[in-house]
């Protein structure tokens, strides 16, 4: 019999669809593609050169198994100028991409059974990664019909003083693009020293973020929650560098060292030509990010009142990430059994993927990324609501 953990551990949704899609495309099919977290801008050149120098110099062989001195300085060199807080060379490990981060975090923290506290909807591999590592997840809904999608602390605070291990918050969140405001935040930050739990913070998304919204610094915030507090980021989203498979995490030394010898005895080190890439993406920007985030903006609004104005559809303004995530039970209700059968439906007759709610931990709801061009979202929420009048 295999390992029971694995077993308990689900497919992606979202890749499955992918590969619908590209099942179709094979058929010569023409598939508008809203479901994939992946910017639709090509790596900056800048960055693409630097990658294919580090070649020429040779620079392809093995690096220190957490990553090159020079990326980690140049990172903590940008989260201090950003976020106002410095860590230290023994506080920061690079990893082949950021979800590594995540599962080395639930690896090195959790013991068996012991409960993670995941708000939702959620990004679909949280509670998969979690499962792997022996722990229990914890579902506690940030949405409501009222409010929307707030992550109010008083939501999670009875489940906080049951008992956790590990806090996972999503800032800006896949799929809902909401922001932790600071006020919240520092409960939480408290919470986690009164109820001595850690918290994982996932920014996958904090570059992308809209409406001149500030971003909270959660240990300027409450300086003496350091030793509780996880910070995972990444290159993906940022500088379009999803296939180059690099991000990081700053945390206590203790735990940065046992996720280093997890690593060593795992991966290794993340890929050599990206890492130095990935240096020229902070040390070299200019305006490249700034210009994605304005298009995204852009995206973001057009698609945000295409949706509106479909009857049944109750739709959020996302603050950040590049997702939109509209509640559609009212326009299914009575058509389609639930949101997976209509994302099938979709797919199948009006060739538009999308990822149903399920994926997420909430049945009603459709993703759509707004990761693709105006011309795709346009044609794709019309075919959305020709499905929903169907």
């Amino acid at each position: 019999m295999l390992n029971k953990r694995i077993l308990k551990i689900n497919k992606s949704s979202t890749l499955a669809i992918v590969e619908k899609a590209k099942e179709l495309r094979n058929q010569g099919i023409d598939v508008i593609t809203l479901s994939v977290g992946e910017p639709d801008f090509s790596t900056p050149n800048y960055i693409k050169q630097t990658g294919k120098g580090a070649i020429d110099d040779n620079k392809t062989r093995y690096t220190a198994a957490s990553g090159i001195k020079e990326l980690k300085e140049a990172l903590i060199k940008r989260y201090k100028e950003e976020q106002g807080v410095e860590f230290s060379l023994n506080e920061i490990i690079i990893h082949p991409g950021s979800k590594f981060s995540i599962y080395l975090t639930a690896s090195v923290v959790l013991n068996e059974g012991e409960r993670v506290l995941i708000p939702s909807p959620y990004w679909v591999s949280y509670p998969e990664i979690i499962k792997a590592a022996g722990g229990e997840p914890v579902f506690v809904k940030y949405w409501d019909n009222q409010n929307g999608f707030q992550y109010s602390f008083e939501k999670f605070l009875p489940e906080i003083k049951r008992g956790i291990k590990l806090f996972i918050l999503s800032s800006p969140s896949n799929p809902t693009g909401a922001i932790m405001k600071g006020a919240e935040l520092k409960k939480l930050l408290q919470a986690s020293l009164d109820y001595d739990f850690y918290l994982l913070i996932d920014e996958c998304y904090r570059r992308l973020i809209f409406d001149n919204l500030e971003y909270p610094s959660p240990l300027k915030i409450l300086p003496e929650a350091k030793d509780k507090v996880l910070v995972s980021g990444s290159f993906s989203k940022t500088y379009a560098m999803t296939g180059w498979r690099i991000g990081w995490t700053f945390a206590n030394s203790e735990i940065i060292d046992y996720m280093g010898r997890l690593q060593s005895h795992s991966t290794s080190n993340p890929p050599t030509i990206s890492q130095y890439a990935a240096l020229a993406a902070i040390t070299q920007e200019k305006d490249e990010v700034d210009k994605m985030v304005m298009e995204y903006n852009k995206r973001r609004d057009m698609g945000y009142e295409l949706l509106k104005n479909i009857n049944g559809v109750m739709i959020q303004k996302p603050e950040g990430a590049f997702y939109l995530f509209p509640n559609i039970k009212k326009a299914i209700k009575g058509k389609y059994d639930n949101t997976f059968q209509f994302a099938e439906k979709l797919l199948s007759k009006y060739h538009v993927a999308v990822v149903p709610g399920e994926a997420f931990g909430e049945e009603g709801f459709i993703r759509i990324s707004y990761a693709a061009s105006e011309k795709h979202i346009r044609e794709g929420i019309e075919k959305i609501k020709q499905a929903l009048n169907e």
